[in-house]
This record gives C-alpha cells, structure tokens and sequence, in this order.
C-alpha cells in the first residue's frame, strides 16, 4: 500500500538534514572569518 504521508516525511527529514549542515557550515565559516579577522 502506498502512503504519501510517508513519503514526505522522508522528504522533509532529507530536507532538514540538509539545511542543517549547511548551516553547521556556514556558521564554521563565520567563525572562521571572525576569528581571522579580529
């Protein structure tokens, strides 16, 4: 049996596992610029 529900929920785990490694990211790199510069 199909289940849709099941399927965007996959989906917006990917999603959010992807968003918060580029945010992990981008506040490394913040970091990184902050702590180089000052």
């Amino acid at each position: 049996m199909y289940n849709p529900a099941d399927e965007y929920f996959y989906f917006y785990k990917l999603i959010n596992k992807v968003v918060y490694n580029i945010g992990l990211y981008l506040s490394n790199d913040f970091m990184g610029f902050v702590f180089t510069n000052f």
